[in-house]
């Protein structure tokens, strides 16, 4: 998991955009599916900023945009 987060800083744009997210317009967060988890992130032009790590076998829809949006 470690190794695909620092993979981030070479290649950000390889995750998707968070299918939850992008429902409602906000496209600045993208994640990466690592087995049974979900990382979740966001980048600007010199840094990668991992913002959470999930389980993805749960209904993150509420919890990514109570968490994320703020």
């Amino acid at each position: 998991m470690e190794r695909r987060c620092q993979a981030l800083a070479v290649l950000p744009e390889r995750g998707r955009i968070v299918p939850e997210l992008r429902t409602v317009d906000i496209l600045t967060y993208r994640e990466l599916i690592e087995g049974p988890w979900r990382i979740v992130y966001r980048y600007d032009t010199d840094r990668v900023h991992v913002m959470a790590i999930l389980d993805a076998r749960r209904d993150l829809s509420s919890l990514l945009l109570e968490r994320l949006v703020r």
